[in-house]
């Protein structure tokens, strides 16, 4: 920075060529600073528009997730449903042997929700 060391002048005095180009390079030396100042805001400006638009599309892409997540939700629970139903009907199915089969009769064990696929030996 071009610090001014002009004496002070009266109405009336001239300046000198020296101190008439110290006052022009104060002058473009504050311009050139003004203008560095301005490019610097420039480009803090554009890079805070790049944060904001990357803010907007994270947000686009978690609202997008969440929906996706509340989907997957409830696809789980109607999972879980038909889960509950296919249990609730299943049937219990058991291989066993003629004599094993006899054995649980005769113990009056023989299950009535189970189907026995009796073999033979």
């Amino acid at each position: 920075m071009s610090t001014l060391t002009i004496p002070s002048k009266r109405t009336g005095d001239t300046l000198s060529a020296t101190e008439f180009n110290t006052v022009v390079d104060a002058i473009n030396d504050n311009d050139s600073r003004i203008t560095a100042i301005s490019q610097a805001q420039d480009n803090i400006n554009a890079e805070n528009k790049k944060i904001q638009q990357n803010f907007a599309t994270q947000a686009e892409k978690m609202n997008t997730l969440s929906a996706q997540n509340s989907t997957m939700s409830s696809d789980i629970a109607t999972l879980q449903s038909n889960y509950q139903t296919i249990n609730t009907n299943m049937v219990k199915m058991v291989s066993i042997s003629q004599d094993d089969y006899d054995a649980l009769v005769e113990a009056g064990t023989v299950d009535d929700d189970t189907y026995y696929n009796v073999f033979e030996q």
